[in-house]
């Protein structure tokens, strides 16, 4: 069978697997074309996240930031795994309505209400009830939100962790190593974030999905212009990458505190 046949009959099993033990989840979408290098789409989720953990947000996070923020990486979603990028995009879109719905309403920590936090907004959920039309309760999506976050700060850290493989050479002869060195801090991040939420059956077939990620530079192109530039993936692309992780790291810890009881209803 060819890679890119196998990689959509393992993404659809991962997709079926996921609706029928997880309630976030819905069926894979197809392998998506992969952005061009037109724009950085690391630098524009960042000044959301950045955003996210503000001092009006009062210790917690803004919620229609959050949304932003994760809506703006949705082209890399869809390159690094397309069978969450549903029901993520989904997550993102009822962030962003309950944040705005929430400002309307009032619920803030603190006037004038320009921002909305989480910790407010799902104590005082039931002030937008009449106008929220999510799949599924504002906590619920900041849950799988923080779950998808911090398995990409993972990644993320791990292709920095495994830069003199991952980043050192854009030589194409290193494409394999940097590939399989990719597909390792995938599978780490995995187990971190994902795997406890997951049966043995769709840990399996996740597992084997890592088999088959885009290459490095398929994966380096959906993060902007700098990764769409082999010669720039040593220097540019490093530093869009520890810069986003120092944006996107404030955010992860205080989901993290947030939901630090376990996973809320409807999750």
């Amino acid at each position: 069978m060819r890679p890119d046949v196998t990689t959509a009959v393992l993404q659809l099993l991962l997709a079926v697997s996921l609706v029928a033990t997880a309630p976030f989840s819905a069926f894979t979408t197809p392998l998506a074309p992969v952005p061009s290098g037109g724009a950085n789409i690391l630098k524009l989720s960042a000044v959301h996240f950045s955003r996210a953990t503000g001092p009006e947000t009062n210790g917690s996070v803004d919620v229609t930031a959050v949304g932003e923020g994760l809506e703006a990486l949705m082209p890399v979603v869809t390159v690094l795994a397309s069978f969450i990028s549903t029901p993520l995009r989904r997550d993102a879109q009822n962030l962003v309505m309950a944040g705005k719905l929430g400002t309307k309403a009032g619920v803030c920590a603190r006037p004038p209400c320009r921002s909305v936090d989480l910790d407010a907004l799902v104590k005082n959920e039931e002030s937008i009830a009449g106008e929220y039309s999510g799949h599924r309760p504002v906590a619920a999506s900041a849950y799988w939100t923080l779950l998808f976050l911090d398995f990409f700060e993972r990644v993320i850290d791990g292709v920095l962790e495994r830069k003199d493989r991952t980043l050192a050479s854009a030589a194409r002869e290193h494409d394999q190593i940097a590939d399989a060195a990719i597909r390792e801090s995938a599978r780490a991040a995995y187990a971190e974030s994902y795997a406890a939420h997951h049966n043995r059956v769709v840990r399996a077939i996740a597992r084997k999905v890592f088999d088959f990620l885009p290459t490095r530079e398929l994966f380096y192109r959906a993060l902007g212009d700098a990764g769409a530039d082999r010669k720039r993936w040593d220097r540019d692309l490093k530093r869009d990458l520890e810069q986003y992780l120092g944006a996107l790291r404030p955010t992860v810890r205080r989901l993290k505190t947030h939901f630090a009881e376990g996973a809320p209803a409807g999750a």
